[in-house]
């Protein structure tokens, strides 16, 4: 059963034996002078009393099952629960209200130490229908009823049980006021829930218990799934400001994009930021990496971005992706540091299957200086194909082979670009560059034949004598 974790964290067993030694040891009968006849305790059936002998019992019921921390000391729970049966069979019947109330309570605290839930369950409603039960104890089992209801996920019974409670209870109590927002919550009325949630936190803060961070984070899942935004940014705020842990640090960032505007711009920048110094990010935070990483290119930082996207790669957060690299080539062109752009936009060539990166390299040979390179580069490009505008790739091409002076070449990648072309833009690009070759390249043989003609000149002329 669910309600399993609700043991494991200690909270029920607390609840549940404290309410058994409680019932057991609050009151005990006066004690028989010798010589006095024992009586029926008809009175003490009704003023809410243990008589001696059942005292005795109880107290070596307790004795087995929550024995003092004393050396050698340990529990014993099939004694206890002999102890019960035998006690229950022989004086049940006879027991004032108070008494039955006393060893059901303590039945369930067997039950829950053996995790029988089913009979945790019984047992306190065989609890309930004792006529004159006790209001703390009637209490305590409706709030017991309503937290393994919960834990059951029978959210319905919970809220019966929650709101038995409170028609009894002349105080309010935070749990159940927790109990009933989680209730609500997993049935969709998310109002209501908000509305309970507060009130346990303002009843924590009333009796001197901090609410904890996951208190807040409840309240801020709540008001996300209503798309209440400011009060989602309040709370995580808020959280940042109590805790100070990483994790809200990072929240802060989404949260503050959920408005417009330069200022929550700069504050969503600002708390990435900090949360990156301050060593935050973790190993599977590779969305915030990229995210800081691009949100400062996008401020006019491109290198300190392109620095932290190099460090997730470096520590193996960021995934050595086609596109990562790319990312990460594009931030340092932006920065103008070609060179350093040049590793990671080949080892995204290396992955990528179009030549789409392969083009980003012959570029960035391009912009060096390297027309060798660019040259392989873009052809590489043009080879693999799938090319996001291969009209461009191909007038590049064209510029490199002109840095070479291969103008026969370069004509030939300016044409494939103009029929390549799918704007008038491009097609005038490519049109006036192939304009441009032909001048470059009649203006070469010119020169070139003036200096073939200077060289048959000069070589009229004897050799100059030696001196």
């Amino acid at each position: 059963m669910k309600i399993r974790n609700l043991l494991k964290s200690g909270f029920l067993v607390t609840v549940l034996s404290g309410l058994a030694v409680a019932a057991a040891g609050l009151y005990h009968a006066p004690p028989v002078e010798a010589g006095q006849e024992r009586r029926p305790p008809p009175k003490a059936r009704r003023a809410g009393i243990i008589s001696e002998p059942v005292r005795r019992d109880f107290t070596r019921i307790q004795e087995a099952m929550f024995p003092e921390e004393e050396e050698g000391a340990q529990q014993d729970l099939p004694r206890a629960k002999q102890l019960l049966d035998e006690l229950m069979e022989d004086r049940y019947e006879r027991m004032n209200d108070f008494e039955k109330a006393s060893i059901l309570n303590l039945y369930t605290s067997y039950y829950v130490s053996v995790e029988d839930f089913v009979m945790v369950v019984d047992t306190f409603h065989r609890l309930l229908e004792l006529e004159n039960l006790r209001e703390d104890f009637q209490l305590r089992a409706l709030r017991s009823l309503g937290q393994l209801s919960a834990m059951d996920e029978d959210w319905r019974t919970s809220i019966d049980y929650y709101n038995q409670w409170r028609e009894i209870s002349e105080l309010e109590d935070a749990l159940v006021f927790r109990g009933l927002g989680a209730a609500y919550y997993q049935l969709g009325n998310v109002d209501r829930a908000v509305s309970y949630w507060i009130d346990y936190m303002n009843l924590s803060v009333a009796s001197g218990r901090a609410p904890s961070r996951g208190d807040y984070n409840f309240l801020r899942g709540a008001y996300y799934t209503q798309d209440r935004f400011r009060e989602t940014l309040d709370i995580v705020e808020t959280m940042t400001v109590l805790f100070d842990e990483g994790d809200d640090w990072k929240n802060l960032s989404p949260a503050y994009s959920l408005f417009e505007g330069d200022d929550y711009d700069m504050a969503r920048l600002g708390v990435l930021d900090i949360a990156y110094t301050r060593g935050f990010f973790d190993d599977d935070d590779e969305r915030l990496f990229l995210n800081l990483g691009q949100t400062l290119g996008g401020r006019g930082m491109p290198y300190s971005g392109a620095k932290v996207i190099q460090r997730g790669l470096d520590r193996e957060v960021v995934e050595p992706t086609v596109e990562n690299f790319a990312i990460l080539a594009r931030m340092y062109t932006a920065a103008n540091m070609f060179d350093r752009a040049l590793e990671p936009a080949r080892r995204a060539a290396e992955l990528d299957e179009t030549g789409n990166s392969a083009d980003t390299v012959g570029y960035l040979q391009y912009i060096l200086g390297n027309n060798e390179d660019a040259v392989e580069s873009f052809r590489e490009a043009v080879d693999k194909g799938e090319l996001d505008n291969p009209a461009e790739t191909l007038l590049y091409l064209a510029r490199a082979l002109m840095g070479l002076r291969e103008y026969e070449d370069a004509l030939e990648a300016a044409q494939e670009a103009l029929e390549a072309a799918d704007t008038e833009n491009i097609e005038k690009t490519a049109d006036r560059y192939m304009g441009y070759i032909n001048n470059r390249a009649e203006r070469n043989r010119v020169l070139t034949r003036r200096r073939e003609a200077v060289m048959e000149y000069f070589e009229d002329y004897p050799p100059l004598p030696d001196l």
